[in-house]
């Protein structure tokens, strides 16, 4: 799996024949179509799959928010953030922010997300709640390396 980030969608590649589809997102051969149901993408970085859940989480920068794309169908639902039909914030704690990065913990169900500001969260998958655990500036403004 990678995301499209030009055309705003997740691509399914065949590892042994190399071809490449639109899992879910724009569809490339109907200009405006959508592939799935649930809210469109908007800007997209990063990819992480959850195999036990038969899904793929995807940072959404642009919303402020995570969605889950059903593997087999393509379906996507907001996880994290505010979904468009309910204006409300899902879960407790600090609001998701321009999320681009992801990494997951399977075993924990913990999705681990870098906001905008380099703030580090982590989000419990089951409950909602989310923890910044790291927050300020990544990198100094010196070398590390000597």
């Amino acid at each position: 799996m990678l995301v499209d980030s030009g055309n705003d969608a997740l691509i399914a590649i065949d590892l042994e024949t190399g071809d490449r589809a639109v899992l879910s997102g724009e569809d490339p051969d109907n200009t405006g179509a959508l592939i799935g149901a649930g809210p469109s993408f908007g800007s997209i970085q990063s990819v992480v799959v959850d195999s036990v859940n038969h899904r793929a989480l995807i940072p959404d920068f642009s919303n402020s928010m995570v969605i889950a794309v059903d593997l087999a169908s393509g379906d996507r639902s907001v996880i994290l953030g505010i979904p468009p039909e309910s204006g409300s914030l899902l879960g407790e704690g600090p609001a998701v922010d321009s999320p681009t990065l992801a990494s997951l913990d399977p075993e924990k169900d913990v999705l681990f997300v870098l906001n905008a500001g380099d703030a580090a969260m982590a989000i419990d998958l089951q409950s909602g709640e989310r923890v910044v655990f790291s927050d300020g500036p990544l990198l100094n403004a010196g070398s590390f390396i000597d």
